[in-house]
């Protein structure tokens, strides 16, 4: 993802700025470069706030990035609302996950997914209400896989040699693995060929 510039205001007008705007680019600026390398600086430039005004509206870093872990779930669970549960066909949206996966990783700015960064980032964190918020994240995607799985096997769309459970844990690791190596701008065809096993899963080579 690009970082963006705030908006510029002329000295001495009192500094206005929308919540919803602010914590996006806050998402933006945490997305790019982590909770440990992102600074207050950094924030205050982001969302064009003043240091005073951050504190105010959203509380410190760490509250900032609570913040941020809701607003990128929610955006994830519309996400997949509109990809599987709203699809009549479970398996086309499914596919078109991997899609998404594939050519999201292909991107010259791709910085992976931000939950699965910072679950890295936080795994030796004690910070329970951080990983929880993160484990609920992954939960949600998990069984919104594992929901499509099994309405696809239901349509005849689709015959699995394991259960739903199963192949959704792999393809959460395919999901893992191309946020991961994407963000390493690796050669396209490791890519490809990684979301190729995944649609394998599918029966939907290509």
């Amino acid at each position: 993802m690009k970082e963006r510039p705030p908006t510029r205001r002329g000295p001495g007008r009192p500094r206005e700025f929308d919540e919803d705007d602010a914590l996006e680019e806050a998402m933006q600026t945490f997305w790019v470069k982590g909770f440990t390398r992102t600074s207050l600086d950094d924030l205050l430039c982001a969302t064009g706030m003043a240091r005073q005004s951050l504190y105010r509206v959203f509380g410190d870093k760490r509250a900032l990035f609570r913040k941020v872990l809701d607003r990128y779930g929610a955006m994830h669970r519309g996400m997949l609302q509109t990809l599987l549960q709203d699809n009549p066909s479970p398996l086309a949206g499914l596919d078109a996950l991997v899609d998404l996966w594939e050519s999201s990783a292909l991107e010259d700015d791709f910085s992976g997914c931000l939950n699965l960064n910072s679950l890295a980032e936080f795994a030796a964190v004690e910070d329970d209400e951080i990983q929880d918020v993160l484990h609920t994240n992954l939960a949600d995607a998990e069984g919104a896989i594992i929901d499509a799985l099994s309405r696809a096997v239901a349509l005849g769309e689709l015959e699995l040699r394991r259960t739903p459970t199963e192949v959704a844990h792999s393809l959460l690791g395919t999901a893992q693995a191309l946020s991961h190596l994407g963000r390493y701008r690796v050669q396209p065809a490791l890519i490809h060929n990684i979301a190729a096993g995944a649609r394998d899963l599918l029966g939907a080579p290509r």
